[in-house]
This record gives C-alpha cells, sequence and structure tokens, in this order.
C-alpha cells in the first residue's frame, strides 16, 4: 500500500512525497536522543510541511502538543512557532494575492457537515481502503490505544513523550483528521505515515518477534493480490494526454469547460474552466452542497452554461448524458452537441477518439461505453434529440 500509493502520487504529480518524508523526518528528530534533537531543524522540517500542503501543520502539532505537556516546552513551541509563522505569512499572501484566506481547494473539498465527511470516509475505508492493505495500519492506534493510556497515566505527563505513546497518540490524531475531512479521492494518500509507525506498533504490541514479522509480512502481500493499482504494465495510452493533445490541435484557441482540470488543460494549451471548482472561485465557493466525494460533490451548470465555453468535457451515461447532473435536454438547450467520444481504457486502440459527426446519430447508441468520456462542442445545429 505504501509503494503503490507512493508511485501513484508521484506519477500525478502530487505533493505526497515531499510531505511524507517530512512527517517522517520530524517524528525521527523528535523521538531521537535528546542530545540528537536539532530544534532549528525541527522548526524548518514543520516550516516546510506547512509551505507544502496547507495541513502540513497536522502532524507537527500532534507531535508538539504532547511535547510541550511532557515538559519539553523549547522544542515544541519552535515547531508550533515555525507553523503559526509560515501558515500566517501564506494566509496574507493569499488575502493579498486572491482575496482567500485559504487555498481555493480547500474550499472545493471541505464542506459541509462534519456527519457526512465521517459518513464518506467510512464508505471510502468499507469500499475502497479495505483492498489497499492500510487498514490494518488505521485500526492498530486504536488497539494500542488502551495500552498507551495506562503508561501515560501511570507515568504521569512526562510519559507522553515517551515513543510509543507519541507514535500512538500521532497516528490516532492523523486517522481523526482524515475521517474529520471526509477521506480524500486519492485513497490512502494522507495516511502514509501510518504505515511506519503501524510497524513500531505491531512491533510493541505482539510479543514474539517472528509472529509481528509474519503479520508484517501478511499485511505487505495482501494488497498484491486485491489492489489493482499493482497490476503494473507499460502503458501504451493515456486517455488524459490523448484527449488533451487532440482538443488542442482540433480546436486551438477554444475555451474549455472540464470535470478532469489536470493533463488535459495541459496538453491542451486551451484556456480552462474547471466544471469542478478545483480551481474556480465561483464554484469552490457555493453553500450547502451536500458532501458525496471530496473534491467532487460542488457544481454549477448554469454558470458553467453561462460563460458558453466552446467545448464540455466530461465523463458520460449510455443516454449521453453527462454523469454531474448535467442531462442531454440541459445542454442540448444551451446549443451544444456531443461531438468526441474518447476511449477511457488502459491499452491503445486504432480508434481512441470517435468524431460523432462523422457518423448517423441513430448508430450513436451502439457505441460501446469504452467510449465514455464525452467532448461536447457549441454549434447551432445536433441530431441527437
Amino acid at each position: 500500500s505504501d509503494v503503490c500509493s507512493s508511485d501513484l502520487a508521484a506519477a500525478s504529480g502530487l505533493e505526497t512525497m515531499p510531505v511524507y518524508a517530512l512527517q517522517l523526518g520530524l517524528l525521527t528528530l523528535v523521538l531521537a536522543p535528546p542530545a540528537r534533537r536539532g530544534v532549528a531543524l525541527a522548526a524548518g522540517v514543520a516550516a516546510a510541511l506547512v509551505a507544502i500542503r496547507t495541513d502540513g501543520f497536522v502532524i507537527p502539532l500532534a507531535i508538539a502538543v504532547p511535547l510541550f505537556l511532557a515538559g519539553q516546552r523549547r522544542l515544541a513551541l519552535a515547531i508550533v512557532a515555525a507553523c503559526a509563522a509560515t501558515f500566517a505569512a501564506l494566509t496574507a499572501w493569499r488575502l493579498a494575492y486572491y482575496g482567500l484566506p485559504l487555498p481555493n481547494v480547500v474550499y472545493a473539498k471541505v464542506h459541509g457537515d462534519l456527519l457526512s465527511r465521517i459518513f464518506i470516509a467510512a464508505w471510502n475505508v468499507a469500499f475502497f481502503l479495505t483492498f489497499t492493505g492500510i487498514l490494518p495500519f488505521m485500526a492498530l492506534p486504536f488497539a494500542a490505544l488502551p495500552r498507551m493510556a495506562r503508561q501515560a497515566i501511570a507515568g504521569g505527563l512526562s510519559e507522553l513523550a515517551h515513543p510509543r505513546v507519541m507514535v500512538v497518540g500521532v497516528s490516532a490524531a492523523l486517522v481523526g483528521y482524515w475521517f474529520a475531512i471526509g477521506g480524500d479521492a486519492y485513497g490512502e494518500r494522507f495516511l502514509l505515515l501510518l504505515y511506519p509507525l503501524g510497524v513500531l506498533m505491531l512491533a510493541w504490541l505482539v510479543a514474539d518477534a517472528r509472529i509481528a514479522v509474519t503479520l508484517i509480512v501478511l499485511f505487505d502481500l495482501f494488497p498484491l493480490f486485491y489492489d489493482g493499482r499493482f497490476a503494473y504494465a507499460d502503458k501504451s495510452y493515456d486517455m488524459w494526454i490523448e484527449t488533451g493533445r487532440f482538443l488542442g490541435e482540433r480546436h486551438p484557441g477554444a475555451t474549455l469547460a472540464v470535470d478532469a482540470a489536470g493533463k488535459i488543460p495541459y496538453f491542451s494549451g486551451l484556456r480552462t474552466i474547471d466544471m469542478l471548482g478545483l480551481n474556480d472561485r465561483h464554484i469552490a465557493s457555493i453553500e450547502g452542497v451536500a458532501y458525496r466525494r471530496p473534491g467532487h460533490s460542488k457544481t454549477d451548470h448554469d454558470y458553467v452554461l453561462a460563460r458558453q465555453p466552446d467545448l464540455i468535457a466530461a465523463w458520460r451515461t449510455r443516454d449521453y448524458d453527462i454523469t454531474w447532473k448535467l442531462d442531454r435536454e440541459r445542454y442540448l438547450a444551451a446549443g451544444y452537441c456531443p461531438r468526441y467520444l474518447v476511449y477511457s481504457e488502459r491499452d491503445r486502440v486504432p480508434e481512441p477518439i470517435i468524431d460523432l459527426a462523422t457518423r448517423p446519430a441513430e448508430a450513436w447508441a451502439d457505441i460501446s461505453m469504452s467510449w465514455n468520456y464525452m467532448v461536447l462542442e457549441r454549434r447551432a445545429e445536433c441530431p441527437l434529440r
């Protein structure tokens, strides 16, 4: 799980790898013998975490609070001060540049009531994380919590800085945070730190080293058989790159509205409207939207259609509706018509992009749903009715 999610995150251009490395580095610093602790270095790592990701303060604070209560105030205050100063500076810059205190993506992803977010996170655990191998490491903090709590109570506040208590507390805080924000569209991306911490916890909980090692190996082997991301193979075809380059060549200078505002805008070079709001302030700031999936809950079709993009690209249904509750009657009335269908499987086919303008409308229903990504074009006449 650790390796696969790291590969996925790196290949997707995400910040996961440096954040993971910094989190692990900060924990190593504070758990090292006191003579080896570098207060300035720990503060620098904490500042870097906040600079890279908005929620980068979560792990530093989960570390600093028990350190402070345990009497290691210089180290704890240095970490907190570094986080606060970096966060304040970034907030001031965002207010001056964007007019928002937080990145736009936060407003698009974290919204709705807490219970809804917890429910969606639990759903992700049941239907996705179960197959990734991270689940045992999510459960371990809570299995170890009673023992660590007894140790802390018996030894007083000074025990909060004990490595075992610290590892369990930080792990539990990370899991709690993940549930509070409603999980993540990239699975266990925010939870990778649980793997090395879980290995430590398992070694502490299981007295017999042979049993502990056996469990760790089994936990590591499980996703190899059940997590589809481990089906490594040469990838001859990337639908997003294919679509981006195709639209850039066929429709230079066009304005595109898209639900996958990553590779398609990059490779097309087209001016783009993000239909899901990660890069659109108006959509991200919509209130009163039910929380359904991180980063995929907010849309405003009236707003998008009013801006009259030349093209709209999104996933389709068999009836040629757009999956984000934009049915064909609505986009037809706004003057749009299906123009291209994009093949969405892994391997290249002779015709990855079908130009519907070359096929009679009565034949559209027979096109396989393997071509289930659709590009609409704004034009006066459309044979689809």
